[in-house]
């Protein structure tokens, strides 16, 4: 398991006498970031780019984040972050503010006995939106989302060419592969003039 450095906030909360683990959720969508958490209500926590407040709103038995594992090999392992209860004519808007390859964030936070946060949640998973799955239950459906850890990159082929555009991803204005092409064909005498 890989080992988490806790804030000294964090780690006195923890001992607090009364104290209720709540997960926190950002998912960047095409309009904006969507925060939510796992109690009822609003939780306040940070602030925006543009210095407000930022808003976590309670999802409460409605939202859903499969269990997170971690090993010791290097291996790319994600979770899936789910929104249950939403009306069968929001399917549409929930498709297309989702965009494969944004960035999702879980953190573990701790809440006292009275509802205020304790201290500076601790960042659990940080990974990148796969395309999202819909359970239509008729009424309602349950939209889901994976969030992919950034090591799945490891697993994605790298798939570059020896022509002059490849090149030229790398570094704009280069010829060094201009003549590649032509030496497919080219016949070289050696030995004899």
């Amino acid at each position: 398991m890989t080992e988490r450095s806790m804030s000294g906030g964090m780690a006195s909360a923890a001992a607090a006498d009364t104290v209720h683990p709540i997960f926190l959720a950002q998912v960047t969508c095409v309009s904006g970031d969507v925060l939510l958490w796992s109690g009822h209500g609003d939780l306040e926590w940070g602030v925006n780019a543009d210095g407000s407040p930022r808003i976590f709103l309670g999802s409460g038995l409605l939202g859903g984040i499969s269990p997170m594992a971690e090993t010791t090999e290097v291996a790319a392992r994600g979770i899936t972050l789910s929104l249950s209860g939403i009306p069968t004519d929001m399917i549409a808007t929930a498709l297309a503010e989702t965009r494969q390859g944004l960035p999702a964030r879980v953190w573990l936070g701790l809440l006292a006995g009275d509802g205020d946060l304790l201290a500076d949640p601790l960042l659990l998973f940080s990974g990148l939106t796969d395309v999202p799955s819909i359970e239509d239950g008729g009424e309602t459906c349950t939209v889901s989302v994976t969030v992919e850890s950034r090591l799945i990159d490891l697993e994605r082929p790298r798939v570059r060419r020896y022509t002059p555009e490849d090149q030229h991803i790398d570094y704009p204005g280069d010829k060094g592969f201009d003549y590649v092409a032509g030496l497919q064909s080219k016949e070289f005498k050696f030995g004899r003039a």
